[in-house]
């Protein structure tokens, strides 16, 4: 799942410096999406990764993007990240990184699952497959100016209240 989510944050910031009005982006998009069904089947068997229309993927960024940006969710976050690097004290960065991975599944899926139950999607399931296939398709079309867009908003509140993601 790591590796699948590394994958996915470099096709993200890939996406957003490469001429979205050239070709390249048509071929590095279907070359991702061929490494993306890859790595799926092999991770999680699933076998043939859903396609949404770019407007149902506009529209899910922004769900989740507003998830994100919610001062009750922020607060929360932010408190259970201060609690838990306080627990684990400033000396061990090893244990430190380790409790940031643990707070994105934690904080994130969540947020995902909850977008996926008002959703009602077929073949996007509020479970941990709906999760990395929601995961997929965003990440799948970073390239979109709206999608990146939003994106960018949830990370970059999140991130300025919970900084665990790298």
């Amino acid at each position: 799942e790591r590796g699948i989510q590394d994958f996915q944050g470099a096709l993200m910031n890939l996406m957003q410096t490469v001429d979205l009005n050239g070709l390249d982006v048509q071929d590095l998009q279907k070359a991702s999406e061929e490494t993306m069904q890859v790595m799926l089947k092999r991770a999680f068997g699933i076998e043939r990764m859903p396609s949404l229309e770019l407007s149902r993927v506009q529209n899910l960024s922004a769900r989740l993007a507003a998830k994100m940006q919610e001062p009750a969710f922020l607060d929360m976050a932010e408190n259970l990240y201060k609690s838990r690097m306080a627990e684990i004290g400033s000396s061990d960065q090893f244990k430190q990184q380790q409790a940031k991975v643990a707070l994105q599944d934690e904080l994130l899926v969540p947020c995902y699952l909850d977008v996926l139950r008002e959703a009602n999607i077929p073949d996007f399931e509020p479970d941990d497959n709906g999760y990395v296939k929601l995961q997929t398709v965003v990440s799948l079309n970073a390239g979109d100016p709206v999608v990146s867009q939003n994106v960018s908003a949830a990370l970059v509140a999140f991130n300025s209240r919970v900084p665990i993601m790298a």
